[in-house]
């Protein structure tokens, strides 16, 4: 199975877009001594965006329903399957929507706000 690509946000202009600073995985164990022990988990950081897409046409939101659909999105887990994702600049493989991280609602029934929270772990 094919792994399922988030749209582009060039044919689809977000409202906001936001990417969290890259976070290292590791542990501080700091001694009475004052002596500390550093461990890094992972040469690459845990990365995670915010994408909003407000007052949207039923034509644009569609996307984003069928897209949680492929990746299996459920609020508790967030999406089982990865995806394709493509921020500014750069491609990202394994990205997943995060726990609670897709909350589709509408106003009327062709106003559609849409919130994302993607990540990728290391």
């Amino acid at each position: 199975m094919p792994t399922p690509t988030y749209p582009s946000l060039t044919s689809i202009y977000p409202t906001e877009y936001s990417e969290q600073p890259p976070h290292y995985l590791g542990t501080k164990t700091e001694y009475t001594d004052g002596g500390i022990d550093t461990r890094s988990y992972s040469d690459t950081p845990l990365r995670r965006w915010t994408i909003i897409y407000e007052g949207k046409p039923t034509a644009d939101a569609t996307p984003f329903d069928a897209l949680a659909a492929a990746v299996k999105y459920n609020p508790q887990e967030g999406s089982l399957l990865p995806l394709m994702f493509t921020p500014r600049g750069e491609s990202a493989t394994s990205v997943y929507i995060d726990e609670g991280g897709f909350k589709h609602t509408n106003s009327g029934s062709w106003i559609h706000r849409i919130e994302i929270h993607l990540i990728k772990r290391p």
